[in-house]
């Protein structure tokens, strides 16, 4: 029985066992784009036995490091694996066979353990028999956590389903316990057909009622103009998956249900922290729960295996989670199948990433080696980047590239104390603005307006907004964390009116609708407008773009958006359920 498992490192690594031994470990090579398999102790053991292996015996009392040379007379294959062996006979590591007649010592053997098995041959029925009690144990407490919470909730269930097997095995736990569920699906136009179709063929196996929460070719639309997303950049997420999804339950459920999701704590740190039962924070009145909070992904298998369920076919072609198929969390060996299988949708999104890389002034190795995934520094991407020396400072000096990501760009910044103590922020864009922006949008800042044409003036308690045509903003006020906070949220309302994706998150969850889209663009009432800045903390260009490339730029420092003085979105929540409560009473 050979079982793969997800380890750590630079893109994909599966971590092989056999009979119960890791044997060895499976990695995909970012920069050849192919697997190599790499031998562990347990599976050099049973490899000499065999007599499949080559072995190298160094002479007695010489002793070897990892990345050191070893010479040979020949013999060997180039890149061919040869276990290591000391005087004695004994597994010391393993070296690759390179140029020159020369062996690379790639690892030493630290641990020398075999696990002692029966050696005879395992069956998914096998593993389901040593399991069974467990996954009893596991199936049961899904169960009873179901049938509890849905006696004390009196709520509509609707399972989301994505395709994939963790919500496949959560439809089947909610059916077999609840019985007569809805679907949820959200379609964010970036699911593979194969997905598309599984969801269809789910609904009608089971007779259940399909709703689609589409967000149509909205990512296409954005794109262009807010650039790729990244693991630091997640504007896709706002635009393709939570406004459709917050859409569809206000409209038809008023956010009156019990979402049920296959969540596990396995997935992520974030969801590991996650609780079993909780609340949509954009959607206060939807209650979201999982029951396989705790389950593994070995525990979902059997259940699927021993349930007789049909997985989506994309799992036996090489994919191990489903999704959007260019989401920047992906590793190359999953682009790499998806690439195989359907060729057109890769090739207009590597198109675009080109084009893109163009735009921005970066080489196309920022494509090739998919450093798009991760739009600021971070470790693996400086690892990757390493390897095309000539091109290393292009792409890790953040500041180039940000300032062409979007235009205008902040050109000079400065910070003056004035008479009377209070701080200026000075910022120019290296462009003109358009007043008329700031105009439709203005009651978020103040009730008071003053517009000639070539400026803008508005009064704030403790000090005051003013821009100018010539692309000039200046922010006073008391303290130089406001005036920071003050400016990004000018440039957050000047941005999103420039590259407004029209998802509709500002109106959706305005508490007052003081704000809505129309032919003119963003219009904010200021007859009923508070000033909450819900609008900006939802919206993708606001939230996002604005946070992720242009507080950088102002502020020198490509984690800005991890910066202190930022209000936290907690407090802008807290305040748009206190002005919920108010307007239902």
């Amino acid at each position: 029985f050979i079982l793969l498992n997800k380890g750590t490192y630079l893109d994909d690594l599966k971590e092989v066992f056999v009979n119960g031994n890791l044997v060895g470990k499976l990695y995909f090579n970012p920069l050849t784009r192919t697997w190599r398999f790499r031998l562990d102790y347990a599976g050099a053991v049973k490899l000499i036995q065999e007599n499949l292996v080559p072995t190298y015996m160094l002479n007695p009392g010489e002793k070897v490091r990892e990345g050191a040379y070893l010479s040979f007379k020949g013999g060997y294959e180039r890149n061919q694996q040869v276990v290591i062996l000391d005087s004695r006979g004994n597994i010391v590591g393993l070296g690759r066979v390179s140029s020159g007649n020369r062996l690379r010592v790639v690892k030493l053997y630290k641990v020398k353990v075999v696990h002692e098995t029966s050696g005879k041959p395992a069956s998914m029925s096998d593993l389901y028999k040593a399991n069974e009690y467990y996954l009893y144990y596991l199936e049961s407490r899904a169960k009873t956590f179901l049938y509890i919470m849905s006696t004390k909730i009196n709520r509509k269930p609707v399972v989301s389903y994505s395709g994939g097997k963790d919500s496949l095995v959560t439809l089947d736990l909610t059916l077999s316990t609840l019985g007569d569920v809805e679907l949820l699906f959200n379609d964010t136009g970036l699911e593979l057909p194969e997905t598309v179709e599984n969801v269809y063929e789910v609904a009608d196996k089971y007779g259940l009622n399909l709703n689609i929460a589409s967000a149509g070719d909205a990512f296409w639309k954005s794109v262009v103009n807010l650039g790729p997303p990244a693991r630091d950049y997640r504007w896709c997420c706002k635009v393709c998956k939570l406004v459709p999804l917050a859409k569809l339950i206000m409209s038809k459920w008023k956010g009156e249900i019990v979402n049920i999701v296959g969540q596990r704590a396995f997935e992520s740190l974030d969801r590991a922290r996650s609780p079993r039962v909780w609340r949509n924070k954009w959607v206060p009145s939807l209650l979201s729960m999982s029951p396989i909070q705790e389950w593994s992904q070995l525990a979902e298998w059997i259940y699927i295996y021993s349930h007789g369920l049909k997985p989506n076919i994309l799992y036996f072609k090489g994919f191990e989670r489903l999704g959007c198929y260019l989401c920047p969390a992906s590793r190359l060996a999953e682009f790499k199948v998806v690439e195989e299988i359907h060729p057109e949708l890769w090739s207009r999104w590597e198109e675009f990433l080109l084009k893109w890389a163009k735009r921005v002034g970066l080489p196309r190795v920022w494509v090739r080696l998919g450093l798009w995934r991760w739009l600021g520094p971070s470790s693996t991407k400086k690892v990757l980047s390493s390897t095309v020396k000539k091109h290393y400072d292009r792409l890790i000096e953040w500041q180039k590239y940000y300032s062409k990501w979007i235009k205008p760009a902040v050109k000079e910044k400065k910070q003056v104390v004035t008479e009377d103590g209070k701080y200026k922020l000075i910022v120019k864009l290296d462009s003109n603005i358009d007043l008329t922006h700031i105009t439709k949008q203005y009651a978020i800042f103040s009730t008071k307006l003053e517009y000639n044409g070539n400026s803008l003036k508005l009064k704030l308690g403790n000090g005051e907004i003013v821009l100018y045509r010539n692309g000039v903003i200046e922010v006073t006020s008391k303290t130089q964390k406001d005036a920071i906070e003050v400016t990004i949220d000018v440039l957050k309302v000047y941005y999103r009116a420039l590259y407004c994706t029209n998802c509709g998150s500002c109106s959706l969850w305005c508490p007052l609708e003081s704000t809505r889209i129309d032919s003119r663009g963003i219009i904010v009432n200021p007859l009923n407008c508070t000033g909450c800045r819900m609008c900006l903390e939802v919206c993708p260009v606001a939230d996002v773009t604005v946070e992720h490339i242009v507080a950088p730029l102002l502020l020198d420092d490509c984690r800005a958006w991890k910066r202190k003085t930022k209000t936290r979105r907690s407090v802008v929540i807290g305040s748009l359920k206190i002005l919920t409560t108010l307007t239902q009473s």
